[in-house]
């Protein structure tokens, strides 16, 4: 089926609210080499919210692989503005895929910071477009659409959506804004992680019980987001054993297939592992999977020795090789002159509460 074929009937299934053909599609459209032009599509359908979508769609699509334009970003942020405005009225009585839910606000924070990273190369360029992708909109458009998701004592709610994302299906009109509040929790977690507000992005996602198995564990690449970076900031506020009780959680079991970016981030979480258990070696044995354990010591056996060696040099030169590449690309809304870490941390004060750690990087 041509690209445009695709599109086209992806539009008639959420019209018609035919779940598992809108699944297929729009995996399928996922997965065709090139996408019809924005013009095509908005002359086949119209400009209305399928369009808005399909916008969404065609920036972040494998194909388009060229680095957009200055204004391709500013017309993708308008876009997303009015998208989560307008999408969960329009899909009020509609069902709706899980995984281009999780997409579309993955993409948003993906944006975010690649504008933020430009806006930082070159201030004096872009300060007429303060407000576009500026932290404070950001925020305010995921803190909106987080307080979709249910209360704690609603929490029971949200268990049939989360079995439903399991299997990479649809959800009806009355699940759709609970999936939004969840990956939009998710978001603004990793948003607060990218700009250093550790305490802050932990309180985004309290008081959710993130290892209840079976209930946020369900959609495969939002649980190892949402592990990463809820370890990533304990770790940053000095709360190791924490860190290593939920990167243990879901390392200790093989994830089934996970995509090029989750790899990364498991990669990641390796190392901020063996960087933990080196700074509080006691709580292995209580708090690590065996197992695990001696994969860690195959891999980062000898780097675990050397950051706990009397070596302050090596020691210090092993905690950032190992952290250079667990971390994630940082971001903040003020200028600066490269982009080494080092220098985001001096600007913002990026260790508040973790003095021993900005001794051993800085």
């Amino acid at each position: 089926m041509a690209a445009m074929d695709v599109v086209l009937e992806l539009c008639r299934s959420i019209n018609e609210k035919h779940e598992n053909k809108m699944c297929t599609l729009y995996r399928a459209l996922m997965m065709s080499y090139h996408l019809p032009s924005l013009e095509d599509v908005k002359q086949a359908v119209g400009n209305n919210i399928f369009y808005t979508l399909y916008v969404e769609i065609w920036y972040r699509h494998p194909g388009s692989s060229s680095i957009p334009t200055f204004l391709q970003r500013l017309a993708s942020w308008h876009s997303y503005r009015c998208l989560f405005q307008d999408l969960i009225p329009w899909i009020s009585d509609r069902r709706f895929p899980y995984q281009w839910l999780w997409d579309m606000v993955d993409e948003f924070v993906n944006q975010f910071q690649s504008f933020s990273e430009l806006r930082a190369k070159d201030p004096t360029k872009l300060k007429e477009y303060y407000e576009d992708w500026s932290v404070h909109y950001v925020l305010l458009l995921l803190e909106r659409l987080a307080e979709l998701f249910p209360k704690l004592e609603e929490k029971d709610v949200a268990g049939e959506p989360m079995r439903a994302a399991a299997a990479g299906g649809c959800c009806d009109s009355e699940h759709v804004s609970i999936a939004m509040g969840y990956f939009s929790k998710v978001a603004l977690l990793r948003v607060h992680c990218l700009l250093g507000n550790y305490q802050t992005g932990l309180d985004c996602m309290r008081p959710m019980d993130i290892t209840q198995q079976g209930f946020y564990t369900r959609h495969i690449a939002t649980h190892i987001t949402t592990i990463y970076h809820y370890g990533f900031a304990n770790f940053m506020s000095g709360s190791y054993v924490e860190a290593i009780r939920e990167f243990n959680e879901i390392l200790k079991t093989e994830q089934q297939q996970p995509q090029q970016k989750e790899q990364r981030m498991l990669d990641k979480m390796r190392d901020l592992l063996a960087v933990c258990l080196s700074l509080c070696p006691e709580v292995q044995l209580e708090l690590v999977d065996e197992r695990l354990g001696y994969q860690l010591m195959g891999n980062h056996g000898e780097n675990m020795l050397r950051m706990q060696s009397c070596d302050d040099a090596d020691a210090k030169a092993v905690f950032k090789e190992l952290l250079s590449h667990a971390w994630p690309r940082f971001t903040t809304p003020f200028a600066r002159s490269s982009g080494d870490p080092r220098e985001f941390f001096s600007m913002v004060r990026i260790f508040p509460s973790n003095e021993l750690l900005a001794i051993l990087v800085l």
